[in-house]
């Protein structure tokens, strides 16, 4: 969001964080979506998936049952779908969410084999332990 007097408006005088005010334009962005339910209902299962996990859709649909955007019955179908959503699989923070995703690399090897330990050497060091 790069608007010049909306911006500073939003952070200064209401004291909104930018990424509150992602979260807003995204349920501003979704409300449109919500009117079209039988659209949804054509799309894909993992499409429809991504629509329901998106941020911005539980501020969207509290603003469409504020507002009276939408009808009872698309009402009933995207409070039903959410909530059959977030019981199959509950909401996680970003973190666990980046961290399943991350690739770990391998731990990288050492160059050769380890030195030995001999016993005088770790005879030395007990004694020296025990004289601290």
């Amino acid at each position: 969001m790069d608007h010049p007097v909306l911006v500073p408006w939003m952070r200064d005088e209401l004291g909104i964080f930018k990424f509150e005010q992602a979260l807003i334009l995204k349920a501003l962005h979704m409300q449109p979506l919500l009117a079209r339910r039988k659209e949804f209902q054509r799309r894909g299962e993992r499409r429809q998936a991504a629509l329901l996990r998106n941020p911005g859709f539980p501020l969207a649909l509290q603003w469409c049952r504020r507002d009276w955007a939408l009808g009872g019955e698309d009402l009933l179908f995207w409070t039903e779908n959410y909530a059959r959503l977030l019981r199959e699989e509950p909401p996680r923070g970003d973190r666990e969410r980046a961290s399943s995703r991350r690739r770990r690399r391998p731990r990288r090897r050492t160059r050769g084999p380890r030195p030995a330990r001999d016993e005088s050497s770790a005879a030395a060091h007990a004694v020296s332990a025990k004289d601290e």
